[in-house]
């Protein structure tokens, strides 16, 4: 986590944060409460949302993750080099962004 802020009023904390993946790791199938902003910094992210074709992101492009559409993929799609990102939400205070059914 590189930054934390609780929203002044709310139950609500605005969190950024760096993400590494490995070379080949991915998420199982989720979903976000919340929607998202993510910046790749590093590497080649694959992601899929249900009803959705496969979407390739590269170091300097950003996408949104949609709050609480199921994320079928996300993973690092280089076997090689890591993924480095960015990724900025807004949450309930102490809960989690990603949920695994």
């Amino acid at each position: 986590v590189l930054e934390t802020y609780d929203v002044p009023g709310t139950d609500q904390e605005f969190k950024m944060v760096l993400t590494i993946y490995p070379p080949g790791v991915g998420l199982p199938s989720h979903h976000h409460p919340s929607a998202a902003l993510n910046y790749i910094i590093e590497g080649t992210a694959e992601s899929q949302y249900a009803g959705e074709s496969l979407k390739v992101f590269k170091a300097g492009e950003s996408f949104q993750d949609k709050p609480n559409d199921q994320h079928l993929v996300f993973r690092n799609a280089d076997k090689i080099h890591p993924l480095k990102y960015i990724i900025v939400y807004t949450v309930k205070k102490g809960a989690p962004f990603l949920l695994i059914p």
